[in-house]
Formats: structure tokens, C-alpha cells, sequence
């Protein structure tokens, strides 16, 4: 598997304010996620030295087959939580763009939530339940079945071979210089600056 590299940000650091500040994306982006990448290179020098899944890897290949086995606690538990949250983050990111009006999807995607959640202000109130009753740091996600879940510390749907298309991050990180401690307030912002061509792009994937 190749080193993994931080690549730069599809838009600015100050493009999803007032959602998300400057001084939040810059910290999020270029040291927490920085971070994750050091530390997931450093392990993933170790473990093709006595791993051969690592060298022909992706990191959604070693996220599939570690997970399962990381969580009963086997060796490679750290490098599944590294390299789990460098995927995280960068699905995290990439489904945001600039602060928007009325932000919401379009088309067959649009159609299937307002089927299942009945309007889609009413899948954007459930969501949001779901990210503020989460306990702890973790994320919540849209799966492509259109079920919203949430997972704790690092791990993803991926881990249970399920599909995601939106996340939003639960940990403080993501929201603590702007609004402390109140994850709510970061919640109810975040959606003008979901990026729904993208969460579609997924979808329809």
C-alpha cells in the first residue's frame, strides 16, 4: 500500500462559515487529520513487514478485513482505528461544500427520503436526533438504504459491509472552538453546507 498523504481540501478553509470556522477546519483538517495519516503511515510500515494484506491494500480493504477482528482485540486494533479514521475524515469532508439556502438534495434521492421519512425536514430532525443522542465521540451516517446509524470512536459502516453516503463527525474536535461543548448548536448548522451533489454521486453510485 502506498503512503498515505493529506490532499489538499476542495475548497477553502473559511468556506463553511458560519457552520464551521476557519480556526475549526484548519485544526480538524491540517493536525487532526494530519495526525491520523502519520500515525496509520507509521503502523502500516510495521505490518507489511509482516502482513502481506498491506502491501496491495486500499484503506477501505484494510478497514473491511481488520475491523471485525480489531474489535475482539487482535494486534492490529490501531491500525484499524488509524486507518479508519483517515477514511472518516476524508468522507466527512468531502461531503461539505459553502454555506447554502434551502440546501437539500434533488431527483430520486430527494424522492426515496421524503418516502421514508415522510418530508425532508422530517429526515433532517430524525438525523439530527441521532447525531445529538450519540454518546460519547463517534459519527452518524446515511447508509445507501437510506438507514441513518451511528458508530462510536472510529469505527464505520464499512467495517459490517454496509455503504455510507453522508456523515457528519461527532467528535469535539469537529465543533469545540466555535460552540464548546454544545454539539447541538453544530448539528443544526451543519446542514446548510452539506454537499448534496455529492451525497447523490454516492447514492447513485
Amino acid at each position: 500500500m502506498k503512503t498515505i498523504e493529506l490532499l489538499p481540501l476542495a475548497y477553502a478553509l473559511d468556506a463553511l462559515e458560519p457552520a464551521i470556522s476557519r480556526k475549526t477546519m484548519d485544526l480538524h483538517y491540517n493536525h487532526h487529520l494530519k495526525g491520523y495519516i502519520d500515525k496509520t503511515n507509521i503502523l502500516l510500515e510495521k505490518a507489511i513487514n509482516h502482513d502481506s494484506l498491506a502491501l496491495n491494500s486500499t484503506l477501505e480493504d484494510l478497514i473491511k478485513s481488520l475491523g471485525p477482528a480489531a474489535q475482539l482485540g487482535y494486534e492490529n486494533w490501531n491500525l484499524y482505528n488509524q486507518a479508519a479514521q483517515v477514511w472518516n475524515h476524508y468522507f466527512y469532508f468531502n461531503g461539505l461544500r459553502s454555506s447554502s439556502k434551502n440546501n437539500q438534495p434533488r431527483g430520486i434521492l430527494l424522492q426515496q427520503i421524503v418516502e421514508k421519512y415522510k418530508s425532508f425536514e422530517g429526515f433532517k430532525k430524525e438525523f439530527s436526533q441521532y447525531a445529538k443522542d450519540l454518546f460519547g465521540s463517534g459519527y452518524t451516517w446515511l447508509r445507501k438504504d437510506l438507514k441513518i446509524v451511528n458508530t462510536v470512536n472510529a469505527i464505520n459502516p464499512l467495517t459490517f459491509g454496509q455503504v455510507p453516503i453522508l456523515c457528519i463527525d461527532n467528535w469535539e474536535h469537529s465543533y469545540y472552538l466555535d460552540v464548546f461543548n454544545k454539539r447541538s448548536n453544530y448539528i443544526d448548522a451543519i446542514w446548510s453546507v452539506i454537499n448534496w451533489n455529492k451525497i447523490e454521486e454516492r447514492f447513485n453510485r
